[in-house]
């Protein structure tokens, strides 16, 4: 697997990193396969990794008054667990493997020596965040994103925030 050539394929990190800051986190990030059910990540848990899906497929889950209720299917060249990383808000579904995953692995120790050495990625990444918003807003109630404002500022103070309280 090419692990530089799959990160460069997901919006927030190939319209976000240039290519030595794709190459320093290619050489960190990790390949890992999770076996059909296996529940990947859990709603409400804290998180600090997310995942790019390289093969297979996963479902997306959350919990409301109505109770689990499937609200997505994702595959490869997408990603998960990217919210809670980067804002350090609990998990917001459960993700469960369909069948046999192949997965980029991203943790946060990896992406914080990147962030580090370019303080300005934290507004590139908001802004790619904020696209999203639409898909998630689908997902996820639509005043999810009211809690950081209107602009890409106040989540990029939220993401600079939880990567220092981590240090």
């Amino acid at each position: 697997m090419d692990i530089r050539a799959m990160l460069a394929e997901v919006p927030l990190f190939g319209q976000s990193l240039d290519p030595e800051q794709l190459d320093a986190l290619a050489t960190k990030a990790k390949a890992v396969l999770f076996e059909t059910g296996t529940r990947i990540i859990h709603e409400n848990d804290s998180g600090t990794t997310m995942y790019a899906i390289v093969r297979g497929t996963v479902s997306v889950t959350i919990e409301d008054t109505a109770g689990t209720r499937r609200v997505a299917t994702l595959g490869p060249g997408q990603i998960f667990g990217e919210i809670s990383l980067l804002t350090g808000l609990p998990r917001l579904g459960t993700v469960t493997a369909d069948g046999p995953v192949e997965a980029v692995e991203i943790s946060k120790e990896m992406l914080r020596p990147i962030l580090e050495g370019a303080p300005k990625l934290y507004e590139r990444l908001g802004h790619v965040l904020q696209k999203r918003q639409g898909d998630l807003d689908q997902i996820v109630d639509p005043g999810f994103w009211a809690q950081f404002g209107r602009s890409r500022e106040n989540l990029a103070t939220v993401m600079r925030r939880n990567f220092r309280e981590a240090s």
